[in-house]
């Protein structure tokens, strides 16, 4: 009678643990959709070919520094000697070719909510076809957005 017992106590364990299993598989197959179909949702903000790039305008220890593009080489504005890094420069101008956002949002009154009455930093950046202001505002710590 124990061995039986013991017998279907294993079996009954097993079946919960079966069940838990194909549980937390759907649970993550569905995360993993939901994930993927949240990164095919993006907006496009904005987007620029890296060589069609003439100047970017930072703003570094508060103060506005400016960069040109010269026979594909960065130099500072103001400053021709002084010495870019050009691995840098090459990235930051790689990480604004296509800036895009995980919601829009419209109609805000407020934009000190999210850090744009005083932005963290403004990135100008100057083309042929014009000059785009990009003003970055606060990160939501809760999204790391």
């Amino acid at each position: 009678m124990k061995k039986s017992t013991k017998l279907v106590s294993a079996v009954v364990v097993l079946a919960v643990l079966g069940g838990v299993y194909v549980g937390l598989n759907t649970y993550v197959s569905k995360e993993e959709k939901t994930e993927s179909s949240e990164e095919e949702s993006k907006t496009e903000v904005f987007s620029v070919k890296t060589d069609d790039i003439k100047s970017l305008e930072f703003i570094v220890d508060k103060k506005e520094v400016t960069f040109e593009k010269k026979d594909d080489s960065w130099v500072k504005k103001d400053e021709t000697a002084f010495p870019v890094n050009q691995t840098t420069l090459d990235s930051a101008a790689s990480a604004i070719e296509k800036v895009e956002a995980d919601r829009v949002l419209e109609d805000v009154e407020d934009l000190t909510e999210y850090g744009l009455d005083s932005p963290s930093n403004t990135v100008t950046v100057d083309t042929a076809d014009g000059t785009t202001k990009l003003n970055i505002g606060d990160e939501n710590t809760t999204t790391n957005q």
